[in-house]
């Protein structure tokens, strides 16, 4: 008896055991019976299903599974019932469970046999997959969004090789995945990046940074792309990098557009040299190394010769024939280091970096002039044409680039005063030149106490309607000697000695007066278009003194259109907005003159309170000729509609600008076209015969 005691003692203390660590086990466990009815229930199941053990045990096992499964789990049973040929009914297998509170759940199930004697039992071991079912649905959704992503996703090893490529990257580049996977994406570069740029690219993503930056690399047929890229490094829970995602999109087609677009601002449309801004650019950029390196430079302002008489005998196709072949010239007389600039007409200048001698820079002119005196074979003319060159140096003629430029034109005139066809070095003796333009200077500023100063007008007209919408008012010099000067002969100098604020303020006034006197004879209301300088925008009173004027003269705001330019309004971008929306909250109207001839950003435009652009008559002079010029029209046209602008065009003389500034939807001309600039009475002549855009009509 005490044997068998202690037989009894040592298997309880065993089941004890055994139930002990079933309990404490992470998965859940069922012990059932041939008749379904549950003989054990752990305190994982318990926690699983939200029963207690003693509302299980003795209770049939399909109480713990929604309805549909039942008759399925009484098949699966019996079938095993029936046959016996496997000791193990299921390993892994997943089935739906019930909770207690109705709820269902994804499990692993995963059923043995164990015979007692002859009591055949099934032990289920139970998981609930419910997280790992949700992480599963969540890499699906992911990859499913990563297959399909517009851009291009690429995961790269710590090794730097390709693991996985969307596609994407198939679509954008050529490559298949099977082409690209397990190589290093080096085998893409276009050679352009530096070896430096890539070790910081590196260098970042190494010590667990993301970087963003663009590459330039080679599809698999040899094309260069461009692709903005941001590259992070992905780590695991521990935070060890285990590998490194890229995110990129191609982005040729808005770099393209970019590089057009710094282009057309950066250089001349007729000639593809630098233009006057690009140049002044490069002339700071230089003279800040030539003080650092005590080197000099030198800057060379060239014109070519009696270039009008071509121009009107042959027409200014053969004259910008001209011009392009002779940028090709200029561009061969120098180092690449150097810069060739189109200043505008017929007038060039270079820049002449590191210039060690004087001679250096005369040998270049000598140059110069030898090369433009070859003649020109040009669609079948011969023609001769020579130079005339002014040379100023860093630093003994100037040591800032206004000053370099204007001594060097000062030269250049003097070139011409000595027979043309050379060369002159600056020299302040030059300076005894400028008595004519003083003589000009003093009899300017009696013009206005003497009224020789009047003002013309030039219609506007609509190319929807052909009537006049609109007049610009246009300043005129009756001078006692040389007649009536136009204002680009008066006006520059007007800003050089400080009388263009009055002139400007006289303008206005004049204009506005011309304006309500139409208005007050009965004739069609138009809006009067007035030009505003640089020194009069930006003066302080220039809201007080447009209010003013309008309040003397009687003529309402809406009347008034005022035209700064794109220079105006970049000298100080803070203060031009903030100006222009007072006037647009008097009721003024504002226009950007001679747009595209200046700082062209487009980022600042919207943001300015404007009504019209004024596309330059430089754009339009060679429209249906030159491509792009044709372009840029266009594409100013519909930016100006995009940002709910009017778009007028001047400078419109042929038939064949008309016709293409109407094809593009361009809204108003102003032209000789139509109507060059009148005197007041023969403008109001003008509006009181009611003379439309005859031209559309012909």
């Amino acid at each position: 008896m005490t044997g068998q005691s202690r037989t009894e003692d040592v298997l309880r203390e065993s089941e004890g055991r055994l139930h002990a660590i079933v309990d404490n086990v992470v998965d859940g466990v069922i012990t059932i019976n041939e008749g379904r009815i549950v003989q054990s229930f752990n305190l994982a199941a318990e926690r699983i299903f939200g029963y207690s053990s003693d509302e299980v045990i003795g209770k049939n096992v399909k109480m713990l599974m929604p309805e549909p499964y039942h008759s399925q789990h009484d098949g699966y049973v019996g079938n095993y019932l029936r046959t016996g040929k496997a000791k193990v009914i299921g390993i892994g297998r997943e089935v739906v469970g019930r909770r207690k509170d109705g709820s269902t759940f994804p499990l692993d199930l995963a059923v043995s046999e164990v015979r007692l004697g002859e009591e055949r039992l099934f032990t289920g071991i139970i998981r609930d997959i419910t997280e790992r079912k949700q992480a599963e649905e969540q890499i699906r959704k992911l990859s499913h969004a990563v297959e399909q992503s517009p851009s291009v996703v690429m995961i790269v090893g710590t090794d730097g090789n390709v693991q996985y490529v969307n596609p994407k990257f198939t679509q954008i580049t050529g490559y298949v995945p099977e082409e690209i996977i397990g190589q290093n994406p080096r085998m893409m570069q276009s050679g352009e990046k530096s070896p430096e740029e890539y070790k910081e690219l590196w260098d970042a993503i190494t010590s667990g940074k993301e970087w963003r930056g663009e590459f330039h690399n080679k599809k698999k047929n040899g094309e260069l792309y461009w692709e903005a890229a941001s590259i992070s490094p992905v780590k695991d829970a521990k935070g060890v990098t285990t590998h490194y995602i890229k995110v990129s999109e191609d982005v040729t087609k808005r770099k393209r557009a970019e590089e057009k677009i710094k282009y057309m601002a950066y250089h001349d449309a007729l000639t593809g040299l630098s233009n006057r801004k690009h140049f002044m650019e490069r002339l700071d950029q230089g003279l800040v190394h030539a003080r650092r390196t005590g080197r000099m430079l030198a800057v060379i302002f060239l014109d070519l010769d009696r270039f009008k008489t071509i121009n009107d005998t042959l027409g200014h196709d053969m004259g910008d024939l001209l011009l392009q072949s002779t940028a090709g010239r200029l561009k061969n007389c120098v180092r690449k280091e150097d810069t060739v600039a189109r200043q505008g007409g017929d007038e060039f200048t270079l820049l002449i970096a590191e210039v060690s001698h004087v001679k250096d820079a005369v040998g270049i002119a000598d140059k110069i002039l030898e090369s433009i005196k070859q003649p020109y074979m040009l669609e079948g003319h011969e023609l001769f044409i020579t130079t005339s060159i002014g040379v100023a140096f860093f630093p003994d003629d100037g040591e800032d680039a206004e000053t370099l430029l204007k001594n060097a034109d000062v030269a250049m005139y003097r070139a011409k005063d000595e027979g043309r066809n050379g060369y002159q070095l600056y020299t302040p003796a030059m300076q005894a030149n400028a008595l004519e333009k003083l003589e000009l200077e003093n009899s300017l500023r009696r013009a206005m106490e003497r009224n020789e100063l009047t003002v013309y007008y030039q219609p506007q007209v609509s190319l929807k309607t052909g009537e006049i919408v609109g007049v610009e008012a246009l300043a005129r010099w009756r001078h006692n000697e040389k007649g009536m000067l136009p204002a680009m002969e008066f006006i520059p100098l007007a800003e050089d000695i400080g009388l263009i604020v009055p002139i400007g303020e006289w303008v206005l006034r004049t204009a506005c007066e011309q304006n309500r006197a139409w208005q007050g004879a009965g004739l069609p209301p138009i809006r009067m278009a007035v030009n505003l300088s640089v020194l009069m925008f930006q003066q302080k009173g220039l809201v007080d003194v447009v209010n003013g004027v309008l309040k003397e003269t009687g003529l309402a705001p809406e009347f008034l259109e005022l035209e700064v330019t794109e220079t105006v309004l970049m000298k100080d971008f803070a203060a031009a907005a903030t100006t222009l929306i007072t006037l647009k909250d008097m009721g003024v109207h504002v226009a950007i003159d001679d747009f595209g001839t200046g700082y062209s950003s487009l980022s600042y435009l919207k943001r300015l309170s404007v009504d019209r652009l004024k596309i330059d008559g430089s754009f339009v002079r060679d429209l249906t000729i030159h491509p792009d010029d044709d372009a840029i029209v266009t594409a100013t046209v519909a930016m100006a509609h995009s940002l709910k602008l009017s778009a007028l065009a001047e400078g419109v003389e042929t038939r064949p600008q008309l016709e293409f500034l109407r094809s593009v939807q361009c809204d108003d001309m102003q032209g000789n076209l139509f109507s060059k600039p009148l005197p007041p009475e023969e403008f109001e002549g003008l509006l009181k015969g009611g003379k439309g855009l005859q031209v559309e009509r012909e």
